[in-house]
């Protein structure tokens, strides 16, 4: 799996390139973009060659041929040797180049090759990757070395690689297709979708009794007024720190080592002390990543997972190797599971304070086999998502920039972190920070919600005010159920005994719970708990309106 991807890497940055339009197809024009392509695969070898991973080997030359409408650009085949001895061969990449009204914007088409192949140190195959069909069209900006507008469709994917045991394994992908539609609503402020969605994932062992289906995997990024131009520069200039960040570590180490220092860092062989890494916190590069941002909101979602294994079969060590959790997973005969999603997004990050949001959920999750007592209380859908307004993130990096640039004589550089936390009441309250917490869980026996709403408030004894709120349904119903697995337990072999003190303790949290919790009725006319944490002004801290810690501290935790 993990050359798949690199090999899929690979081939994504080769399709890159930095061209300058031209207003008309001519011979100077071909000179210049092979040129370009030159330097692009020059410049991601001697990347390659900095992180010492790999080595890239190319057959052949860039070849640039001008037609009467466009540019006919041929990418060498490259082979890319990892250190473990294996490696990856690509096939020639084909781009078609036209010059579009926009001066920096280039009308392409790109061709993978048809298969992609995977060998390891004995020259025997353990990969390949064809494709049944592909088109990829788009409008691609040449400042920032990426699609704006883009239609590509790759399907019938057929992955055919070896398991632990040597036996062959299919990964087959229906279809993958990425659509990007940006469009520059005002100068160097972009705007738009970019999504790419895998349908009919499925992995399946040699004797196909056990299965890996996966119905849909999107990923959806949404931007509003980013200046892509200065986040792409923000991103080379990130990755050249890392780069010289490596070389130095390498040099360091060889120096240490005894070894020659060429070996850490052959652009510099001569040289005799290591190379200055950069600080290992750069405020001016994430400041400039801040002021390229304006909204950003990522989804990631998957849909229909379904896993079936007969114990017998060698699914599990497909996906999970020789480790532990190939192990666990030989003890399932089934999972399904109808949709898992992760949010992450932020608005007003150029000017802030920053607006942020995280979410998390799944729904319809199902395992078998799994003991009555575990299904009764597992989870079948989750949710989770903290929204917080007015984040002061440009004041946060500033007191931790201050903290890392400190002379370390000075006895204050060691207290950074302490300071921050010291200055964080008054950096969030001046900026009105406001935190909100909201989680549902449970399954058909119960049901548990959360709420929360927190302010930053300097004038307040803590720092803070707001009130958490818990609200559980059914406990009685979960009560009844503890009784009847505690009783069973009690009724069966002395094994049962550890279980026997689990239920106890859990029977004996819930019941505590049911006296200190306020009654009220769900939609289904079942009683609800309510716990309601407060915290106020004057430092109180309340549990239903009653001092929270002499209640809290005389609760038993079942854990």
């Amino acid at each position: 799996m993990r050359l798949f991807f690199l090999s899929i890497l690979a081939v994504l940055a080769f399709s890159i390139s930095s061209v300058q339009a031209q207003e008309a197809i001519s011979a100077q024009g071909a000179e210049h973009l092979k040129s370009v392509f030159e330097n692009i695969l020059e410049r991601q070898a001697q990347l390659a060659n900095v992180q010492k991973e790999y080595t890239i080997e190319f057959d052949g030359a860039v070849t640039v041929e001008p037609t009467d409408t466009h540019y006919a650009v041929s990418l060498p085949a490259a082979k890319m040797h990892y250190a473990d001895g294996n490696t990856i061969t690509l096939g020639t990449i084909s781009i078609n180049a036209e010059p579009t009204e926009k001066p920096k914007e280039w009308k392409m088409d790109l061709t993978l090759p048809p298969a992609i192949h995977g060998f390891d140190a004995r020259n025997t195959e353990i990969f390949n990757i064809t494709f049944g069909g592909q088109k990829a069209r788009g409008i691609w900006h040449e400042d920032f070395e990426n699609f704006v507008q883009l239609d590509a469709l790759y399907d019938n994917i057929q992955v055919q690689t070896i398991d632990q045991k040597q036996k062959p394994v299919t990964f087959s992908i229906g279809a993958v297709r990425a659509r990007y539609d940006l469009n520059e609503e005002t100068p160097q402020a972009w705007t738009g979708p970019m999504v790419v969605r895998l349908n009919n994932f499925k992995i399946a062992s040699a004797t196909n009794t056990g299965s890996l289906n996966i119905g849909t995997i999107e990923s959806t990024v949404n931007i509003a007024k980013v200046d892509l131009l200065r986040l792409a520069a923000q991103s080379k200039a990130i990755q050249s720190a890392y780069a010289l960040q490596q070389t130095a570590k390498k040099a360091e180490n060889a120096i240490t080592a005894g070894g020659p220092l060429e070996d850490a860092n052959s652009a510099n062989e001569d040289a005799t002390p290591p190379i200055e890494a950069p600080s290992p916190f750069d405020a001016d590069a994430f400041l400039g990543i801040l002021d390229s941002l304006d909204e950003v909101v990522s989804d990631f979602k998957i849909s229909d997972v379904s896993f079936n294994s007969t114990r017998s079969d060698e699914i599990s060590e497909v996906l999970g190797g020789s480790s532990a959790a190939a192990q666990n997973l030989n003890t399932l005969e089934s999972l399904k599971l109808d949709k898992l999603y992760f949010t992450l997004g932020a608005d007003n990050v150029r000017s802030g304070p920053v607006n942020t949001l995280i979410a998390f959920g799944y729904k319809g999750l199902g395992i078998e086999p799994l003991e009555p007592q575990v299904r009764d209380f597992l989870p079948q859908e989750a949710t989770l998502s903290l929204h917080s307004e007015k984040i002061p993130l440009r004041g946060i990096v500033k007191v931790l920039n201050n903290g890392a640039q400190a002379d370390p004589s000075n006895p204050m550089a060691a207290m950074g972190p302490m300071i921050l936390l010291m200055k964080l009441p008054a950096l969030l309250s001046g900026a009105g920070t406001h935190f909100e917490l909201k989680s549902d869980i449970g399954n058909a026996l119960y049901h548990l919600n959360l709420t929360g709403d927190i302010k930053a408030d300097i004038a307040a004894l803590s720092g803070a005010t707001g009130v958490i709120t818990a609200r559980l349904s059914n406990l009685e119903g979960l009560l009844e159920k503890l009784d009847l697995y505690k009783a069973a337990a009690e009724n069966t072999a002395a094994s049962e005994s550890s279980k026997i003190v689990i239920y106890q303790d859990s029977i004996a949290f819930l019941q505590q719970l049911k006296n200190i919790g306020r009654v009220e009725s769900d939609e289904e006319g079942r009683n609800t708990y309510v716990f309601e944490l407060s915290l106020t002004e004057q430092g109180q801290f309340l549990l239903n309106g009653q001092e929270a810690l002499p209640i809290l501290s005389q609760i038993k935790w079942p854990f």
